[in-house]
């Protein structure tokens, strides 16, 4: 009877909690762990899908973190005819021009924007993504109520300690 408790309750968790990491573009560069979610949503959203399937919004610690990055959307072929990706970072409430990470807080201090950005233009572009310009990927500053889809970093909880329900407290009625 347990048992039976048990199954229907992890089906109705399952079935209840909506998409998975699993279904998004998962690949791993280095020691880091990322995924494209397929849905495409503005920066916040962007971010609270992340933080949803126990990530957050990538955070490149060095150039050769983004370069590494670049190099992947670069050598694909495809990804599902998307062009622009959401990163972590942003610069409202910031002296213009300095980007943060929403994820970390630490300053955006690598190189890898493309060609004439960041510009700021029409003074409504905090957000940064990962575009394509002319068949090659680089950083971009876009609006953040713009719509793409989001490039997360996995955290490292994800891996080591995913959520498990305990059921083991019911007790027989």
């Amino acid at each position: 009877m347990y048992s039976l408790i048990l199954i229907f309750t992890l089906t109705f968790i399952i079935s209840c909690s909506g998409r998975s990491v699993n279904d998004d573009v998962i690949f791993k560069i280095g020691n880091k762990n990322y995924f494209v979610s397929l849905t495409k949503t503005n920066f916040f959203a962007a971010r609270d899908s992340c933080i949803q399937n126990n990530g957050d919004l990538a955070t490149f610690g060095s150039n050769s973190d983004l370069d590494d990055v670049l190099n992947y959307f670069n050598n694909k072929e495809k990804l599902n005819g998307e062009t622009q990706f959401w990163t972590s970072y942003f610069d409202l409430g910031r002296a213009k021009g300095l980007f943060y990470s929403i994820a970390t807080g630490t300053p955006l201090t690598t190189f890898g924007w493309l060609e004439g950005q960041p510009n700021n233009w029409h003074n409504d572009e905090h957000c940064v993504n990962i575009w394509s310009q002319n068949g090659k990927y680089g950083l971009n500053d876009a609006g953040c109520m713009e719509t793409f889809r989001a490039l997360c970093e996995k955290t490292p909880q994800w891996e080591l300690q995913p959520y498990i329900p305990i059921f083991y407290a019911l007790k027989p009625v």
